[in-house]
């Protein structure tokens, strides 16, 4: 089928994949959503049973506790994007010459295609390993210079400590 051959290389070019990344990364809402029958007993989860918030401006702890959530099976989470603004892009690049309608329809059904089937999930799993990735880089260091404080304070107050290394 010459949709699918198209839906593929518009999906392999790598120029479009990266503008349809930013756009996501602009634009795109990380949202989750209670799944219907999670029991979360706790109530740990419930700030992030109905989220929202644009995937440039979360804060990173929000996503680590947002995947915590989807890891113990209570929250669903998703990248949602006015697709309108990906295909109104990829139809200005790949649709040159409007003359012939049954080819325009033929190669827009096929960019509707590569991106709802192909580009999409991709995009939002490389969004979401980032922000992961970078959450968890955050969460290290944070941890690491808590513990530094920690164990620079001195043990007890107003006295001095001798410390032997035996090596």
């Amino acid at each position: 089928n010459a949709g699918y051959i198209i839906s593929e290389w518009i999906s392999d070019n790598a120029y479009y994949r990266k503008q349809i990344r930013y756009l996501t990364y602009i634009n795109g809402l990380l949202t989750s959503k209670k799944k219907p029958k999670a029991i979360d007993e706790l109530k740990t989860y419930e700030m992030y049973y109905d989220f929202k918030e644009t995937v440039k401006n979360i804060k990173l702890y929000r996503v680590l506790a947002i995947n915590r959530g989807e890891k113990e099976d209570i929250l669903s989470v998703s990248i949602d994007i006015d697709e309108n603004i990906i295909l109104d892009f990829l139809i200005s690049k790949v649709i040159k010459n409007k003359e012939n309608l049954e080819l325009v329809d033929i190669v827009s059904d096929a960019i509707k295609d590569s991106y709802k089937r192909l580009i999409k999930p991709s995009i939002e799993r490389e969004i979401r390993s980032e922000l992961k990735d970078k959450a968890e880089d955050v969460a290290i260091d944070n941890f690491s210079d808590n513990l530094e404080k920690l164990l620079m304070q001195p043990p007890l107050r107003e006295k001095v400590i001798l410390g032997f290394d035996p090596a």
